[in-house]
């Protein structure tokens, strides 16, 4: 049988879980899809945090806070990402350091 997709308006308040980590350790938080999805955009264009759902990187195609279709793409994109995953959980880290 063929897997059919969930409407999103029942998904609307699916929790997610965001950790945020840095130098000093990490935060969780626990918010409504809706939240969650704007705290983790607000994240990568202020702080450069690179948002994780599960294992699976996620790559902003929005070029700034102010490219309205960007974020709408990258909102539906990521909003699937997080409907589809079994257990809906956002790690934001920092850029990846790499040697010389």
């Amino acid at each position: 049988m063929a897997k059919t997709k969930t409407n999103t308006i029942n998904n609307n308040d699916l929790i997610v879980r965001i950790r945020i980590t840095d130098n000093t350790g990490h935060t969780t938080l626990e918010q409504k899809i809706d939240e969650a999805i704007l705290t983790v955009t607000k994240e990568h264009f202020a702080q450069g945090k690179w948002p994780y759902v599960g294992a699976r990187a996620f790559q902003f195609e929005a070029t700034g806070l102010d490219d309205a279709v960007g974020l709408l793409n990258d909102t539906i994109r990521l909003r699937e990402m997080l409907e589809e995953s079994e257990e809906p959980i956002v790690v934001l880290t920092g850029p990846l350091q790499g040697g010389v």
